[in-house]
Formats: C-alpha cells, structure tokens, sequence
C-alpha cells in the first residue's frame, strides 16, 4: 500500500480567457473528501450554471431555488445586484421550489418516476448525508478559510459600517478602504465569529438546518466603470460539522459572482498548498468502509427476504 498525493477538500475558483470565444470563462467548486461535488461556471455570455456530480448544465438560480430561495427578491437580497445573477434569473423558467426540484431530478435522473417527497429526499442525500458526505478533517478548516469574508475583504471599500454589534462600538466607518493590517484586526478580535453581519436564511429545514451566513456590502466598479455595491457573503465560520452545509454552498456561489466583479482570489488546483497525502491508514480505511456497506446491503436484502 502506497501513501498518495490527491486533491485536498475544499473551495476552488478559476478565471480562464478564452480567445476563441474572446471573453472570461469562470469556474467555481465545491470539493468533498468523500460525496457529491458541486461545481460553478459561466458560459461564453456570462450566464452562470451549476453541475451536480459533473452531470448535467442546470441554471445556478434553480438549485438555489430547490434549496428554499424561490423568489427573485430571495435571491437579490442575498447575493446582491449581480450582473451575472440577474442574467441568470432571466434564464430561468422554473417558479418555485418543487418546479426546481423536479426540474433538477428529471435531468439527472431522467424517466425515472418521483414523489414530492422523493425530491427533497433525493437533494438531501446528494449533499446533506452525513452517511454519504464527508469532507474529512482538513475539509471544514479549508471550506472556513476560503469561504469566510477575511480572504475577500483585503482592498474592498466598505459600503456600510462595521461596528461591534454587542458594543455599538465603531470598527471601521462606511467608506473605508480595508488594508491587510485592517483584516488582520478583525481576524484578531474574531469579528465574523462573534455573530457580527449574521443572517440566518430561511431554508427548507427538510434539507439543512446550517443557514447562518455572514452578509457584507462594499463597493466595486462595473465593467462600464460606474460604482457599484455588491454583497460579500461568508459561510458560517463557527461550524465544525464534517459536511457541505446550505450557508457553505451560498457564500460559495458569492465568491463565485464576486471573482467576476474582480473581488477574491482565484486558485492554483496544482499547488502543493491544495494537495494532501492520502496516508496508508486512510486507504486502509476505506476499502474497510467498502466492506461494510456491501455487508450492510447484504445484510438487509436477506432480512427483507425473510420478512415476505
């Protein structure tokens, strides 16, 4: 058994020129250790579209939609006036909630029969088992670091007050141009983990109870080079939980529209920093969990069999 090098768990995000087509390509990901990858990516339009498990194009508004966000005021109100959202929510047919759900199904599972029931349960098993999903131990510290506000926060000019919400204590006044040093002190005085700019999501609790995320405003300049506010939105950077949650997947997708207003980072897949060594305890492990579910499935067919 040999140790490996693999891909770590985490937030990836891509701007890539196309000259065939002359304009930005754009992709963003969700990576698990184990279970359902969730990626982001424009087209040549600049329309954004999701794929679950690198199947099938779906409108980035529609999964947003299945997840509980089935109005375009939702949505506005969470990711901010986006040019790329608005293209989006144009292109987008489905209405409400079940319309995404069963639009997202049928396209990954087509001309197999559902139920209401059977939708909700097919999304929550694709992200939100914790069975089935698992970002192992250096997936949530990544998902934190990268999908919180302070990596995105460097050089942004603030659109509204950071204050100390327990205090009534001003931080930094509406207007100010945030250096290094600036979100080192809110890393040092744990800004985002003390519950400041919270907002709690209402989402569908069938699927995911983790909605809190982190909401900021600041301004940017369009491509017509008019000043513009976006919103800055972070995931919740209190979680430990050893899966993708609802305010990870939402502040993954805002990283995603601010790297095409030109905020945040964009990654290096192949750098050492975002591989990890898949040791021989770990194999070992997994071929042991193989195992296991293959008794389990055993296990429950001759049960069932002896129950008819």
């Amino acid at each position: 058994v040999i140790s490996q090098i693999v891909r770590s768990p985490g937030a990836y995000f891509k701007d890539t020129y196309d000259k065939s087509i002359d304009a930005h390509i754009y992709n963003g990901e969700i990576t698990p250790n184990r279970g359902t990858w969730l990626q982001f990516e424009t087209d040549s339009k600049g329309v954004p579209f999701v794929r679950i498990d690198r199947q099938r194009k779906l409108i980035a508004t529609e999964f947003f939609k299945a997840l509980g966000y089935d109005t375009e005021d939702a949505l506005i109100k969470i990711f901010g006036n986006s040019d790329a959202l608005k293209l989006a929510i144009d292109k987008d047919q489905t209405k409400n909630q079940i319309e995404a759900l069963t639009d997202i199904f049928t396209k990954l599972k087509p001309g197999e029969p559902y139920t209401t029931d059977g939708l909700f349960g097919f999304i929550a098993s694709k992200f939100f088992n914790d069975k089935q999903y698992d970002l192992g131990r250096a997936g949530r510290f990544k998902y934190t670091q990268k999908l919180g506000l302070y990596e995105r926060m460097v050089g942004v000019t603030l659109a509204e007050t950071l204050d100390d919400e327990a205090t009534g204590e001003i931080v930094f006044p509406e207007g100010h141009k945030l250096t290094k040093e600036d979100v080192e002190h809110l890393r040092d005085i744990e800004y985002f983990e003390n519950g400041n700019k919270a907002v709690t999501l209402k989402s569908n609790q069938k699927l995911d109870e983790h909605t809190t995320v982190n909401i900021v405003r600041v301004y940017t300049t369009s491509k017509s080079g008019e000043k513009v506010v976006r919103n800055l939105v972070g995931t919740d950077t209190n979680l430990t939980i050893d899966r993708v949650t609802v305010s990870d997947m939402v502040a993954c997708f805002s990283y995603f529209l601010n790297v095409m207003d030109g905020i945040g980072n964009t990654d290096d897949i192949d750098h050492l920093g975002n591989r990890r060594l898949r040791c021989v305890g770990e194999l070992l492990q997994n071929q042991f969990r193989i195992g296991l579910s293959r008794m389990e499935r055993v296990c429950l067919l001759y049960t069932s069999d002896a129950a008819d």
